[in-house]
């Protein structure tokens, strides 16, 4: 249903892509790629101006040209376009980060990085691991300033950077990219930063690190466990089941996991099918499904998990309204497939700008033995995107059951659908949502899931606090 990880996986997977960035760009052919941005974004995006005016989008634009200067890289065509379109205040609407086609070159010239991960709570920030061998921070120690700027100073450009409806959902796409990175992007690569901090036995103190070979940065990164979780997990803790779905995708199918179009569901429907058949063996009465770190997926493939769950009939939204426009129609005329042919139809054949609603039908639950009909429990927490916060919602929605945890960053009702398309002369993509998408319960307020129960996690310690607490309360 969205697309949150094909952005993120498009940042982070800069070790497929070594090629180097093309010349100077003119500046008339800049300004004809911003123009064309601007002018399909406005014809595509199902409301571009939802959170922000047209009249903000102008000034900008009118500004921006005033002051492009003769030619610029590609980086730089970034560091102009990508602000612009964040105006937007929303998730799925941004540029493609440039990781693909400038961050190769910087690695091989020998390019530095700001040499640590950080742990952001509002205008707060903590550092999580400093790659330094000789002096490094503990994690835990607060950053109080970055190059003499208050933090909430210093992450104004960051976060002018980055597509999202709130704070919340920018910090967690900040922790996606990671700081160094961003930092990265917006050309801010000193020999290295000096920094006020306060350490954790409340000392305050100025110091300074160096930067770091972005090249060693990244080797410290493939070793740190990622945000997004790809596994799956099943286990028994006597009569307590506890589920970890996992991707709401066929991880064997190569499917593009939001695009709905895998027909072959069969790696999740078997892993399924143990679990309930296994609860319903051992006499399971309570069951724990594990939405953290969840990076969503297709209601194809999630309607399999709530059929097992829900008693009455179900469905990922309320309502699915669509806007058609030429760029939309050009992307729906190469596909093909029987589940979205009436979607396809709809789109085709509606007038460019035209707004409809596509029907969204209702799913029937399990009505087998394997269906369970215990206490039910859904833990959440920022990190919970796309379909596993849909997942979240229709728990709520559909009285399926108790959900715990944080408030998820991500939003089921959300401007979604996103498809893509390239500017002519940079070739830079861009992400925009065709569709409006509203919870089951028809709530049209874009925030994301409020637990019933809020139990946040701890993240400096790897015990699961928020699991034991939930298995402790539960077996009293």
């Amino acid at each position: 249903m969205k697309q949150f990880l094909l952005i993120i996986i498009g940042c982070l997977a800069y070790s497929q892509f070594w090629g180097q960035c093309p010349q100077r760009i003119p500046k008339d052919q800049v300004t004809e790629d911003l123009v064309y941005l601007y002018e399909t974004l406005e014809s595509a995006h199902y409301d571009l101006y939802a959170n922000c005016p047209k009249t903000t989008f102008d000034i900008s634009l009118e500004r921006i040209l005033a002051e492009l200067p003769d030619s610029l890289s590609l980086l730089e065509v970034f560091q102009i376009f990508q602000p612009f379109v964040a105006q937007a205040q929303m998730g799925h609407c941004t540029l493609e980060f440039p990781f693909a086609y400038c961050y190769g070159p910087f690695i091989q010239n020998g390019g530095k990085l700001f040499p640590m991960t950080v742990q952001v709570e509002g205008d707060r920030m903590w550092v999580r691991q400093h790659y330094d061998s000789l002096a490094p921070l503990p994690t835990g120690t607060e950053i109080l300033e970055i190059q003499g700027q208050p933090i909430p100073e210093f992450l104004e450009p960051v976060y002018d950077y980055l597509a999202g409806e709130t704070p919340l959902l920018k910090t967690t796409m900040l922790d996606l990219a990671t700081l160094p990175r961003i930092l990265w992007i917006l050309g801010i690569t000193p020999d290295s930063f000096a920094l006020k901090i306060k350490q954790p036995d409340g000392v305050i103190s100025e110091v300074k690190v160096n930067t770091i070979n972005a090249g060693e940065f990244e080797g410290f990164m493939a070793q740190e466990a990622p945000i997004f979780s790809q596994d799956r997990d099943f286990r028994m803790y006597d009569q307590v089941a506890y589920l970890k779905p996992g991707p709401f995708t066929n991880r064997d199918s190569g499917a593009d996991p939001d695009g709905g179009l895998s027909k072959d569901e069969a790696e999740f429907t078997s892993f399924l099918d143990t679990a309930f058949t296994q609860m319903r063996e051992e006499g399971a009465h309570t069951l724990i499904v594990d939405l953290r770190n969840n990076p969503g997926g297709t209601n194809t493939i999630s309607d399999h998990l709530i059929a097992y769950l829900a008693d009455v009939p179900f469905r990922f939204c309320s309502r699915f309204s669509v806007k058609t426009s030429a760029v939309t129609k050009a992307i729906w005329e190469d596909i093909h497939d029987d589940d979205l042919a009436q979607l396809r139809s709809d789109i085709l054949s509606h007038e460019d700008g035209v707004i409809f609603d596509s029907n969204i039908p209702w799913v029937h639950p399990r009505d087998d033995s394997t269906h369970f009909d215990g206490d039910l429990y859904f833990l959440v927490n920022r990190y919970t995107y796309s379909q596993g916060t849909v997942v979240a919602a229709m728990a709520q929605d559909f009285g399926i059951g108790k959900v715990v945890g944080e408030p998820t960053a991500d939003t089921p009702t959300t401007y979604g659908a996103i498809h893509q398309f390239k500017l002519p002369n940079t070739q830079i993509s861009v992400n925009y949502p065709k569709a409006l998408v509203i919870r089951p319960n028809g709530n049209e307020n874009h925030i994301g899931i409020q637990p019933d129960e809020e139990m946040p996690d701890n993240f400096w310690t790897p015990e699961d606090e928020l699991l034991e607490g939930l298995l402790k309360k539960i077996d009293h």
